[in-house]
Parts: C-alpha cells; sequence; structure tokens
C-alpha cells in the first residue's frame, strides 16, 4: 500500500477543491489545529501552516520568496543548506502527520520537491492542471500581479513539477474537466489512486458534491502559448 499523497500544481488551479476530494475519498490530513484557511479561499486551503511555512523557509534560503524559486543549479541538493534543512522537514513533517497515511497539498511543492523528495517515503502525487486563463485571472485579481507574470509563475511551477515528479506514481486530474464533470472525474481519481495502492474508504458522491461547477462559462483567455503547454500537459502526462 502507498502511505501518502502528494497534491501538486500551481496557485488558483484548483489543488484545494482537489485536497479535499481525496480527502473526503478517505485519505487523511494531518492535525486539525494546524490547517490553514483564509479570505481568499473561504471553503479551505486544506494545508498545514507548519509545512507552508518550512516551505517559505526553503524557498528564501534558496534566494526565492514566497511565490517563486530562482533556477538552481544541479548541485544544490548536496549543499550544506540542504542538508541542515533535510533534519528540520522531517522532524516538522513528523510532528504535523503522527499516523501512517497521510495527505498533503502546498503548491510551493511544485518548487520545493526535489529536496521534500530527499525527506519523504513511499508516497504518490496527484497533479493537477489548470489552462492558464482562468489561473492568470485569479493571480491578478488576488494579489494584483501583472498578468505577465502571473502567466510566466504558472508556466515555471508546471514545468518544475512535471520535472520534479518525473519517475513517482502519479494521477493526473484535469480541473477544468473537474468542474463539468465532477462525479466522473472523481470517479476516475478514485480509480487511479487504487490502482497506485492507496487506501481509499471514503464515498466518491461525498467527494464530488465538494466540488462545484463554474457558475458561468469561463472565457478562453489563455494565450495560445498556454494553451498549448495546458493541452500538452493534460494529454501526455501518465495519469
Amino acid at each position: 500500500m502507498t502511505s501518502g499523497v502528494v497534491v501538486l500544481g500551481m496557485h488558483r488551479s484548483g489543488t484545494s477543491a482537489v485536497t479535499r476530494a481525496v480527502n473526503l475519498l478517505g485519505v487523511p490530513l494531518g492535525r486539525s489545529d494546524d490547517i490553514y484557511s483564509a479570505e481568499d479561499n473561504p471553503s479551505g486551503h486544506w494545508e498545514s501552516r507548519t509545512l507552508c511555512a518550512l516551505n517559505d523557509v526553503i524557498l528564501h534560503t534558496f534566494g526565492g520568496f514566497d511565490m517563486a524559486m530562482p533556477p538552481m543549479p544541479g548541485s544544490w541538493l548536496r549543499s550544506v543548506r540542504a542538508e541542515h534543512l533535510r533534519g528540520v522537514m522531517r522532524a516538522a513533517f513528523d510532528d504535523v502527520y503522527r499516523g501512517e497515511r497521510w495527505l498533503w497539498k502546498d503548491p510551493r511543492i511544485c518548487l520545493t520537491l526535489p529536496l521534500w523528495r530527499e525527506v519523504l517515503d513511499d508516497f504518490c502525487v496527484v497533479y493537477v492542471v489548470r489552462d492558464a486563463g482562468p489561473v492568470i485571472r485569479s493571480l491578478h485579481r488576488r494579489g494584483g500581479f501583472p498578468r505577465f507574470y502571473c502567466y510566466a509563475l504558472w508556466e515555471d511551477y508546471n514545468r518544475r513539477a512535471v520535472a520534479a515528479s518525473a519517475g513517482l506514481p502519479l494521477v493526473k486530474v484535469d480541473f477544468d474537466a473537474v468542474l463539468q464533470d465532477p462525479l466522473g472525474q472523481v470517479e476516475q481519481l478514485a480509480e487511479g489512486l487504487s490502482s497506485l495502492g492507496v487506501e481509499l474508504n471514503g464515498d466518491t458522491e461525498a467527494a464530488a458534491a465538494s466540488l462545484h461547477g463554474p457558475t458561468s462559462p469561463d472565457r478562453p483567455a489563455a494565450p495560445a502559448r498556454g494553451a498549448r503547454l495546458a493541452g500538452a500537459l493534460k494529454a501526455e502526462m501518465p495519469g
């Protein structure tokens, strides 16, 4: 059996909703007193406060900030800083997740997963992909970032997620399809997780009911280049 599930995906890509669905399928989150929520996502982020803060530390340690990380040399995982962080990461993770089975989501894992892979054992990935347009508009509204910068983040996170998850057991989720057919997509997600050895004892219909479709069709505003990358991610990644 697979013990852990990491939900991987860009900010505003539906990772919170998918994490809650996986949780309702029967995979436990960490300590309830450590779960993070905020005004920008009233239904819940389903993130660990402790591990979000630790990902911030990792990003800052290697010259990034809370949303981005610079290109890293191939030697960064062998640095003294990485060696020191691995012990801190293991201790923090064990404090948040005290059972054998666990579910963890934080969009910054797209950036920090190479280091976490040296700390965590026996886990699979749920990789959430969403078209660039809705992500760009949501980031622009939430943070006031220029639209070109939001696009650059979307592309960088997805490219890093693909590279960092290479070789890991993986289930892919097309969040645009989830919004159109929650039950069908959750059934596919459950089937994929079960095939990877994840123990599920939850209710598929309850998990699907936690997802909400769009109140009106989203206008197709993604740049052509973003549409090509999103299409490639959805069509070609294993899952």
